[in-house]
């Protein structure tokens, strides 16, 4: 088995959330991701999401993609994710192909399965079968890209740049077997009770996805997290302070609150964020991204103004990710 390298590739992802139009939040994705490329990320990776602006910005990622990849020239750009459940699979890689060609091979394509039932109803389908669907639907991407030959322009290497996010051991292993990489999120859904911390569960997952693994196989595996750098005593951090405080205040009992409520309380739990220093520890002690090849960072579910998202990744490239060895 391929051991994995202390040095990491290292990305930003948007759900394009901020507190604006839709035209603002695509200007604002784009010069962040413009931002983080001349800070030196590896990746710069988004998330597709229909119909609700308060889950996510985008529907149509590789309209947006397609855009980005004019504005950058290095960076490579990322799905995190494209839910195929709603997506003709020969489709989504037609559009992958092109823009890889459009943008020097610069594309990783994720992809997963999740949505809410809302998003499910508004496609037509029942949510009961998001299972079901969801197989359908990547069997089928399988089997085209075994017989891409068939297909024009041919999806060279497309493969080796699929990914499949998951929150089980059950889909690492699909992933695994595919030769695909494997998407950990920045927090994992919690059954009420259940004392597992997210580490726990995500090196379960990498266990399985390194088992299914073919044999020569080089693993890809990427981690995101929620982080949030600030400057000591500035703005950046009374806002944080403030943030901190009205999220303590909200959830001073969080075995009263409801399933929705426990998962955003478990999600921000699961966040780091404070000065270089405290990120730095926090991030040090995060024992699976040891054995990550891929970490992203993001500001959701915290949400700061782009401001401050934008200066934290600043300070991330500058005097956090370097101290740990992830960047040469």
């Amino acid at each position: 088995m391929a051991s994995i390298s202390n040095k990491k590739k290292l990305g930003f992802l948007t759900r394009l959330l901020d507190n604006t139009t839709a035209e603002e939040r695509y200007r604002i994705a784009l010069e962040q991701i413009i931002l983080a490329e001349k800070l030196g990320y590896d990746n710069a990776w988004i998330a597709q999401h229909h119909f609700d602006r308060d889950e996510g910005g985008l529907p149509s990622p590789f309209v947006f993609l397609a855009a980005a990849g004019q504005a950058t020239q290095n960076i490579t750009l990322g799905t995190a994710v494209i839910t195929l459940s709603f997506e003709n699979p020969l489709r989504v890689i037609e559009d992958a192909t092109v823009l890889n060609l459009m943008h020097n091979q610069r594309l990783e394509l994720g992809l997963g399965s999740g949505a809410t039932d809302a998003t499910f109803t508004g496609f037509g389908l029942c949510a009961e079968n998001r299972r079901d669907i969801f197989t359908d639907h990547f069997t089928r991407f399988q089997e085209i890209l075994d017989n891409k030959q068939q297909l024009y322009p041919v999806p060279d290497k497309l493969s080796q740049k699929t990914w499949l996010a998951t929150f089980s051991t059950q889909g690492a292993a699909l992933a695994g077997a595919a030769g695909y990489g494997l998407m950990l999120s920045r927090t994992q859904p919690r059954v009420k009770g259940s004392e597992q911390s997210l580490t726990e569960m995500q090196h379960r997952i990498i266990d399985h996805y390194l088992a299914a693994l073919p044999v020569g196989a080089e693993p890809r595996i990427m981690v995101s997290r929620t982080v949030l750098v600030v400057d000591e005593n500035s703005e950046g951090q009374q806002w944080l302070n403030d943030f901190i405080r009205q999220f303590e205040q909200k959830y001073a009992d969080p075995a009263s609150q409801n399933y929705y409520a426990l998962n955003e309380f478990t999600t921000l739990k699961d966040a780091y964020y404070g000065t270089p220093e405290q990120v730095k520890v926090l991030l040090a002690e995060d024992s699976v991204l040891e054995r990550a090849t891929h970490i992203a960072f993001q500001s959701h579910t915290i949400e700061p103004d782009y401001k401050v998202s934008n200066r934290s990744l600043e300070l991330l490239m500058q005097h956090v990710v370097k101290d740990l060895g992830w960047k040469g």
